[in-house]
């Protein structure tokens, strides 16, 4: 099975994923991450990344 590797940004932070998962499949869970620490962060107003 092949890898790819994709360049994807999670929190303003961006990482390079080796997978052997499709690109678009990476991306979808990406967007994933993205909104649940967006969704937590609004929940949890005091939460800082440190």
């Amino acid at each position: 099975m092949s890898k790819n590797r994709v360049q994807v940004e999670i929190d303003g932070i961006t990482f390079n994923v080796v997978s052997a998962d499709d690109e678009r499949y990476i991306n979808y869970v990406t967007s994933r991450v993205n909104r649940a620490i967006k969704d937590t962060v609004k929940a949890n107003p005091k939460l800082t990344k440190t």
